[in-house]
C-alpha cells in the first residue's frame, strides 16, 4: 500500500506538468499569430506591386508601328475570246401546200426522191414493181391510162412535157403518132419498153414544178401500195422554225437576242425572234425568222426532214462571241467622268474601252497582249 508521502509527490508532479503544458500552448499560439501577420503583410506587398505594374503598363503610351502598303497583284493581258449563250431546242416544220395522190399499185421497189428536196419535171420519184413513177407539171391529175388517139387536158400536159424535154417539136392537142414516137423515146431513156399505153400510175401531175416535195410515209421500200394509198406532198419553200419554252425559260431570254439554230452536228443559221405566243399547254412559242431578208436555211434546207418536225439545237446569244485582248473584269476601273481605265505595273493609268464581257472576263481595246496590269487592292 503506497504511503501518503508518495501520493503527495505524484500530485505535485501533475500540477507542475499542467503548468508547463499550459505555458507551451500559449507560446505556440503567439508564434502562429505572428506568422499569420507576416503572411498578410507579404500579400499586401505583392498586391501593391501588381497594381503598380498594371497602372504603369496602362498609362505607358503605345508604340506606333508604321503600316506598309500591300504589294499589288499584277496580271498580264492575254489574247482570248468571250461570249455567252443559253442552250435550248427548236423545231423546224414544213407546211404542206398540196397533196398529190399515188395511183400506182404494187410493191415499192425503190425510192429516189430525198425528203424535202426540189423535184423537177421528168424526175423519177419512186418505183413500184420496178416501174418508175415520174413527176410532170400539170394541174389535172393522171386519172386514166394514155394511149394513141386520146384527147384532153391530161394529154396536153404530157405533150407539153415531151416538147419541153426535146422529144418532139410539133404542138398539138391529141395523142397522135408523133406523140407516140416521142413517148417511146422518153420511156426508152427511163429503161422502160413502150407498149403503146402509159399507165395512169406511171405519172404524177404536180401543179407547181420545180417544187420542194417529200413522199408520204406510205411510200417506202417494201411497202405495198394500192391506188389512192401514198402521196407526194408539195411543201412550202422552207420550213417554219420555232422555240417552245417554259415561262421561266422565256424570262431568261432577251427579246432582241439573236438565235443560232441548226441540226445537231450540222450547220447553224442566224435567226431573230418574232412575236411570242402562248400555246394550250402554257408554253411560250417563239417563231424564229431570218436574221436578214431571205431564207433561214437557204441551200441547207434539204438537210431537214420534210415529213415530220425536226428537233434542232438553238443557242440564244446573250453576249456575242468576241475575240481580242482580255483582262479580268476586276482590273478595269471607272473614272469620275464615267470613262474606264486600267493601272499598269508602276502606277500609270491607261484608258481602255470594254468591247464585250462575260463570266468575269472582258475583251478590251487600249492595251496590247502582255501588258502587266494591277488589280485593285482588296478591302
Amino acid at each position: 500500500m503506497p504511503s501518503s508521502s508518495t501520493n503527495a509527490i505524484h500530485s505535485s508532479s501533475r500540477v507542475a506538468d499542467r503548468r508547463m503544458t499550459s505555458g507551451g500552448f500559449e507560446r505556440a499560439v503567439l508564434r502562429r499569430r505572428r506568422l499569420v501577420g507576416i503572411g498578410w503583410a507579404a500579400a499586401l506587398i505583392v498586391s501593391a506591386a501588381i497594381g503598380w505594374w498594371a497602372a504603369s503598363a496602362t498609362l505607358r503610351p503605345s508604340e506606333t508601328v508604321p503600316e506598309t502598303a500591300p504589294t499589288p497583284v499584277v496580271v498580264r493581258a492575254i489574247e482570248g475570246r468571250v461570249g455567252k449563250t443559253l442552250d435550248f431546242s427548236a423545231t423546224s416544220s414544213w407546211s404542206t401546200l398540196r397533196e398529190t395522190i399515188n395511183s400506182a399499185q404494187g410493191m415499192v421497189t425503190a425510192v429516189y426522191h430525198a425528203p424535202a428536196t426540189t423535184a423537177k419535171a421528168g424526175d423519177v420519184l419512186y418505183a413500184v414493181d420496178l416501174h418508175p413513177v415520174v413527176a410532170i407539171k400539170g394541174s389535172v391529175p393522171m386519172f386514166r391510162d394514155l394511149s394513141e388517139g386520146l384527147r384532153g387536158p391530161d394529154v396536153e400536159q404530157l405533150r407539153a412535157f415531151l416538147m419541153e424535154s426535146g422529144y418532139m417539136t410539133k404542138a398539138g392537142t391529141s395523142f397522135d403518132a408523133a406523140m407516140a414516137k416521142a413517148a417511146d423515146r422518153w420511156l426508152n431513156d427511163l429503161g422502160i419498153a413502150f407498149t403503146g399505153t402509159i399507165g395512169k400510175g406511171s405519172i404524177l401531175f404536180l401543179p407547181d414544178l420545180p417544187a420542194r416535195t417529200t413522199l408520204s410515209q406510205d411510200i417506202a421500200v417494201g411497202k405495198v401500195l394500192a391506188s389512192g394509198v401514198g402521196s407526194v406532198l408539195t411543201l412550202s419553200a422552207e420550213p417554219a422554225f420555232a422555240m417552245r419554252l417554259t415561262p421561266d425559260q422565256a424570262n431568261l431570254v432577251p427579246l432582241d437576242a439573236s438565235v443560232l439554230v441548226g441540226p445537231p452536228g450540222g450547220p447553224t443559221w442566224s435567226t431573230r425572234m418574232g412575236p411570242a405566243k402562248t400555246d394550250r399547254e402554257g408554253q411560250i412559242v417563239i417563231p424564229l425568222l431570218a436574221a436578214a431578208t431571205g431564207s433561214v436555211c437557204g441551200a441547207d434546207c434539204a438537210l431537214l426532214e420534210g415529213a415530220t418536225d425536226t428537233v434542232l439545237t438553238a443557242k440564244v446569244v446573250i453576249v456575242a462571241e468576241t475575240a481580242g485582248v482580255t483582262l479580268p473584269r476586276a482590273a478595269i476601273r471607272s473614272s469620275p467622268d464615267g470613262s474606264q481605265h486600267v493601272v499598269i505595273e508602276g502606277g500609270a493609268l491607261v484608258a481602255v474601252k470594254v468591247l464585250a464581257e462575260s463570266g468575269g472576263t472582258a475583251v478590251v481595246d487600249g492595251v496590247v497582249a502582255g501588258t502587266p496590269v494591277e488589280l485593285p487592292a482588296g478591302p
